[in-house]
């Protein structure tokens, strides 16, 4: 960011969800410019702006007066719900998890424990813990056994520290990835980060590629699409059932 040639007036980040789909703006301005709106229900300015948007969180950057804004469209239904999360899909923020570069024996914990704070019941998976667990903790609570309300919910459960969560500058943490608000065990390939996609088993990157290209080119439209994509660039298919 050249801040060097004006002073800048800074107002910040701002969200819209609209049908699942959240649209990020961080942005700095010294004037506004024709065309620039506030109103109810977020910001416009973007009328004038004839491009194809990706919904992955592909950052975008504007001219704006003597500075610029950048923004990025995320489609939640590309994002793993953790509230569908299953014994058998668990094995996706698992591999997201070592991704990131943490052992494997931090994704198995993070994973049974998120399980079990969300199910209804008192018992605890291998590396997972319930009520018992949190009762002996500084700050005592009992596992929730419902469902998340929110994504910050996670750093009550075992072995989600704030970095894992939100990342550390350098790296992502869980919530660019994770959401509460897709209501779906499955994965919208055409909004699914790069990560995300490599952490489904079977994924390769060659075919990871080819569907990065496929989905900018519009390609991907249906599962028949996909299927194209698998049968034409690889030899080998990952379990498209995740998404």
């Amino acid at each position: 960011m050249d801040l060097h040639h004006f002073q800048p007036q800074i107002l910040g980040s701002r969200f819209q969800d609209f049908r699942n789909r959240r649209l990020h703006l961080v942005f700095v301005i010294n004037d506004f410019p024709p065309g620039f709106l506030f109103h109810p229900f977020g910001i416009q300015y973007f009328a004038h702006l004839d491009i194809r948007l990706q919904t992955d969180g592909t950052f975008y950057r504007e001219q704006l007066g003597d500075g610029f804004f950048t923004y990025c469209v995320e489609d939640e239904a590309g994002k793993l719900d953790i509230n569908a999360l299953s014994n058998t899909t668990g094995i996706i923020l698992r591999n997201l998890i070592v991704q990131l570069g943490y052992p494997q024996e931090i994704a198995d914990m993070v994973v049974d424990s998120i399980l079990d704070w969300k199910d209804i019941d008192e018992l605890h998976r291998l590396n997972g813990a319930e009520s018992d667990y949190y009762q002996t903790l500084p700050n005592p609570c009992k596992a929730k056994n419902a469902s998340f309300d929110t994504l910050e919910e996670l750093l009550l459960v075992k072995g989600v520290t704030p970095e894992l969560l939100y990342g550390n500058g350098k790296q992502k943490g869980l919530a660019a990835f994770l959401t509460v608000f897709a209501k779906t065990n499955k994965i919208q390939i055409n909004a699914a980060p790069r990560e995300l996609l490599a952490s489904i088993p079977g994924m390769t990157d060659d075919l990871m590629e080819n569907i990065m290209t496929a989905r900018t080119m519009g390609q991907i439209g249906k599962i028949r699409d996909l299927q194209n994509v698998i049968a034409n660039k690889c030899e080998c298919q990952p379990k498209i059932d995740h998404l």
